[in-house]
């Protein structure tokens, strides 16, 4: 059988860039959401 590697590396590539971008996305929406859990842990330690 004949792999396109070039085409299996550039969705590889694509897969793992778009798994990055959405978990930022969801930490910032988790800040945003949930800024009480974050600022408690914060100030316990200042």
């Amino acid at each position: 059988s004949n792999f396109q590697m070039p085409l299996v590396f550039a969705g590889l590539l694509a897969l793992a860039i778009e798994g990055i971008l959405m978990y930022a996305v969801f930490a910032v929406l988790e800040r945003r959401m949930v800024s009480w859990a974050f600022r408690s842990s914060m100030s316990a330690a200042g």
